[in-house]
């Protein structure tokens, strides 16, 4: 059984995603945005093995595009995705 440490506070999220799709004949394309934060991420800190909440949101922001091409009985797929992860505290910010 875990036992919840004083100070850890639930993690909150909320995240949002946005797709567009054309489709040109034999030629299919979608288009991603996307985008979530964690309020309130709860962290390991490795040395101790111990939980505690951080003081900054963790965030993450990128897109993806995909095209997939349909020929007789071949379909190719190719794909291509950005995302940037950020966390830490007031001190620092860092991409993860």
């Amino acid at each position: 059984m875990l036992k919840k440490r004083a100070g850890l506070r639930a993690e909150r999220g909320t995240s949002v995603s946005w797709d567009l799709s054309r489709e040109f004949g034999e030629l299919s394309l979608t288009a991603t945005v996307f985008g979530s934060r964690v309020d309130d991420p709860v962290a390991v800190d490795r040395e101790r093995y111990v939980l505690f909440t951080r003081d900054r949101a963790t965030t993450n922001v990128g897109g993806e595009l995909l095209a997939t091409m349909r020929r007789g009985p071949w379909v190719g797929t190719g794909t291509y995705t950005f995302v940037r992860a950020r966390e830490g505290s007031a001190a620092a910010r860092e991409d993860v």
